[in-house]
């Protein structure tokens, strides 16, 4: 596994980085020729050395982190509308995007659109769904 460690270096960023990943996002629904209607990215948990302030609004006291507390992750929401094979071309983009991000869940729901003085309706789907992102917490 030597030989794929720069792949997971790029994979994991060392920092949360929430602005470049939502210009990707955009970039990637832009070349799947798709509509975002919302894109909310969870604010990115603060941690010290004695204090823990993530998750308190929701009641929870210690931060969720995952392989032995080294990766932290936060939460992407996403609504996004278009024909069938932009959003499932929009949902692989983003599931084999060069960050590690795993869909989480997808509620997909068939819309139609009316543009104003026209009778004819235009099918699309909306696909609106729940993504973690992950990133290296406190790198060495």
């Amino acid at each position: 596994y030597a030989d794929r460690l720069p792949d997971y270096v790029l994979a994991v960023a060392d920092s949360h980085d929430e602005s470049g990943l939502a210009k990707r996002i955009e970039v990637i629904a832009r070349e799947s020729n798709i509509a975002i209607n919302s894109l909310f990215l969870d604010a990115v948990p603060l941690i010290g050395g004695q204090i823990n302030l993530a998750g308190k609004e929701k009641g929870s006291e210690k931060l969720t982190l995952e392989a032995g507390g080294k990766i932290a992750s936060y939460v992407i929401n996403f609504d996004v509308s278009g024909g069938a094979n932009q959003v499932f071309d929009f949902l692989a983009k983003l599931e084999n995007m060069d960050r590690v991000i795993l869909i989480v869940s997808v509620n997909i729901k068939k819309e139609e659109v009316k543009f104003a003085g026209t009778a004819e309706a235009i099918n699309n789907l909306r696909a609106i769904g729940k993504a973690n992102a992950y990133y290296v917490l406190n790198p060495q």
